[in-house]
């Protein structure tokens, strides 16, 4: 999918979004990434998500992925998983590591078993 450098959809998710010109990035920059992620210069890569101030800025999915596609992201989903349980403790978000992470999620990112 070519670079598309619009305002990413404001999902009223929590995570406010703003454009890539009022976040401060040469949009040229993206275009380049995109163009290598297209041309597999750049390889596995589904996704090109940046955040900046607090803001989502740019969002892009690439070779037939979308925000709703679900990742294995193994030994990565652990190590972020455990910085932010400890980040959640300290701030008084989480009692202990007991509570379990999947009931703050909303429902449409809980896998079923069923």
């Amino acid at each position: 999918m070519p670079f598309i450098g619009r305002v990413p959809a404001d999902l009223n998710d929590g995570l406010p979004v703003s454009s890539l010109k009022a976040a401060g990035f040469d949009d040229q920059y993206l275009k380049r990434i995109a163009d290598n992620i297209n041309a597999n210069k750049i390889t596995n890569t589904h996704s090109v998500l940046i955040s900046r101030n607090g803001k989502l800025v740019y969002e892009q999915y690439f070779n037939g992925f979308d925000e709703g596609a679900v990742h294995d992201l193994r030994s990565a989903s652990k190590s972020i998983s455990s910085a932010l349980v400890g980040i959640a403790i300290d701030q008084g978000l989480l009692k202990d590591t007991a509570q379990k992470l999947i009931s703050f999620l909303p429902p449409h990112f809980k896998a079923t078993t069923d």
